[in-house]
């Protein structure tokens, strides 16, 4: 394993009676996945009404593990019945989550949905869209 001389990821975490925030600086990659979902298990437990918040106003890049781990990270808060909320969204990750189609499942809170899913049955599928939803509805830009 390569060592950096610096941290390629930082989080900073502030717990409230109402939620959690953690405040994401530097690359989410292949390297740092892994201190991510370990800070969102760590954090979940006794979490308030507002739910988990992610900061990425910091975050410098994100590859194919780092959306893998958002991916985890909403699994977990959905299966906690808390929110999940990706906060100050650069460019960059906004559109890898728009290309992947995961923006929308990334974002919608998941109260709603559980409680959607209760009363009208699997309610989670009507916010949630494939790759080929997202590329299809996009305009080929070259």
């Amino acid at each position: 394993m390569t060592t950096f001389p610096y941290p390629v990821l930082t989080i900073s975490a502030e717990r409230t009676q109402r939620g959690v925030l953690l405040r994401l600086a530097g690359e989410l990659d292949y390297e740092s996945a892994g201190e991510l979902l370990d800070a969102v298990r760590a954090h979940l437990p006794g979490i308030g009404p507002d739910g988990l918040r992610l900061d990425c106003g910091e975050l410098t890049a994100c590859d194919s593990t780092g959306l893998s781990v958002l991916l985890m990270s909403r699994r977990l808060t959905t299966a906690a019945g808390v929110a999940l909320h990706l906060d100050n969204r650069r460019p960059p990750l906004q559109r890898m989550l728009e290309i992947t189609g995961t923006l929308a499942h990334l974002t919608v809170s998941a109260a709603p949905e559980r409680q959607e899913a209760s009363t009208h049955g699997s309610g989670a599928q009507h916010t949630a869209r494939g790759p080929r939803g997202a590329r299809g509805s996009r305009p080929d830009t070259g």
